[in-house]
């Protein structure tokens, strides 16, 4: 059984190892090419492109399993990778029961005001997706709900 309480953080930020990008299986001097990671543990599906929405579904797959019921995906601007990769966790997330929330990095040149526009810009593009995590304002109540 999922649960709304329980959210895990989902970081869609690894591309395919290419002798041209590295796609941060790379950092730290490690070469994906080679079959050395920069991480601690291999991934069991090998490594991997965070845009293919077969890996996606696969991920949406195990974090049902482990009862989280909210993903809360890295995003890192409008004009990122991972930007890019928020249809297909949103319609994964859609697919396994699970909702999507944003955690907006601390990216190159974020202001209040970028910050801001890119609530904007999330509502606006990704407002109306039914695995959008939302909450509910509780009634009665007047003013700030802060």
């Amino acid at each position: 059984m999922i649960s709304d309480k329980a959210h895990i953080f989902y970081y869609p930020w690894y591309g395919p190892p290419s002798p041209q990008w590295d796609g941060h299986w790379g950092q730290g001097g490690h070469n994906a090419m080679q079959g050395d990671i920069g991480a601690a543990f291999y991934p069991q599906l090998g490594v991997y492109d965070s845009l293919n929405p077969t890996i996606i579904a696969q991920h949406m797959n195990w974090i049902v399993r482990s009862g989280c019921g909210v993903v809360v995906t890295s995003w890192w601007g409008q004009n990122s990778r991972e930007n890019q990769a928020v249809p297909a966790i949103l319609n994964a997330a859609q697919g396994a029961g699970l909702k999507v929330a944003f955690h907006i990095e601390p990216y190159a040149g974020r202001t209040p005001a970028s910050t801001g526009a890119d609530i904007g810009y999330l509502h606006d593009t990704y407002g109306s997706h039914p695995a959008l995590y939302t909450v509910s304002l509780p009634t009665g109540r007047s003013g700030n709900p802060c």
